[in-house]
């Protein structure tokens, strides 16, 4: 499949790009642990303010606002999680 051909090539990119370029640094273990999780705390606050936004269509407000308060508080959690990542990599 071509899709998976471009993944191949892209995973031998990043597996080969501290070698090529002393630059780039490929993140170690615990900080893609971290990454997972912030990938996933930014889904779910937008998945949260999909069904906020819903409740409020419906007529629903106090529900909609409960569940934006909630996104809001998984995306200051992703937020800090990006953040922690960034001052991870910094050499």
């Amino acid at each position: 499949m071509v899709t998976e051909n471009v993944f191949l090539r892209t995973m031998r990119r990043l597996e080969n790009a501290d070698r090529l370029d002393p630059a780039v640094r490929v993140a170690d273990r615990a900080t893609r642990r971290v990454g997972v999780v912030h990938a996933a705390a930014n889904l779910a606050a937008t998945l949260i303010f999909l069904a906020s936004w819903a409740a409020r269509t419906r007529d629903r407000h106090g529900l909609g606002v409960g569940l934006a308060r909630a996104g809001g508080a998984l995306l200051i959690i992703g937020g800090f999680l990006g953040g922690y990542m960034g001052r991870a990599r910094r050499p």
